[in-house]
């Protein structure tokens, strides 16, 4: 992002030095001027881009590990966690289980995904995250809904979905 935003800005900014001489000089470029709002605007959003991943490095990372490679419906499975990095910047730590269909269809000449999902189990919250480096939990995969799939157009997903507030 770093590599793009100085790649971009420094085009931009070959423009930009004319506009500005123009205007020292009591003869502005209004057409250049206008001309070049939008490539100044995405030039600052790929600086605040680069700012944004920075600290973005600086974020917890939560890595997961499943006893079983391919559990079943109705499958009993161990989930383990280990964290790294500053767990203090956490407000609180939620891990869910989530089951998800996709469906993907042509609307004109667009392809739309819907998504819809159809189980929502929290398996582990807290309000203390640093306190809570690594753990494990057991987790029954509920045996009554629909199994992992993936056609064309349509997706059942089982996912461990993690939501963790930064301050």
């Amino acid at each position: 992002m770093l590599a793009l935003a100085t790649f971009w800005n420094g085009i931009v900014s070959v423009f930009l030095f004319e506009v500005v001489k123009a205007f020292r000089k009591g003869n502005p470029e209004w057409f250049l001027t206008t001309f070049l709002i939008p490539f100044v605007l995405v030039g600052l959003g790929f600086i605040f881009g680069s700012f944004y991943n920075l600290l973005a490095l600086r974020n917890p990372k939560i890595r997961f590990v499943l006893n079983r490679a391919n559990p079943h419906l109705g499958d009993k499975v161990v989930l383990r966690w280990k964290t790294s990095g500053s767990l203090n910047r956490l407000t609180s730590l939620q891990i869910r289980l989530q089951g998800r269909e996709s469906a993907t269809y042509t609307r004109g000449t667009d392809s739309v995904t819907d998504y819809c999902s159809f189980y929502n189990e929290t398996i582990f919250e807290t309000d203390t995250p640093s306190a809570h480096s690594g753990g494990q939990l057991s987790i029954t995969i509920p045996g009554h809904l629909m199994h992992s799939f993936k056609g064309d157009d349509n997706k059942i997903e089982w996912q461990i979905v993690v939501k963790g507030p930064i301050r």
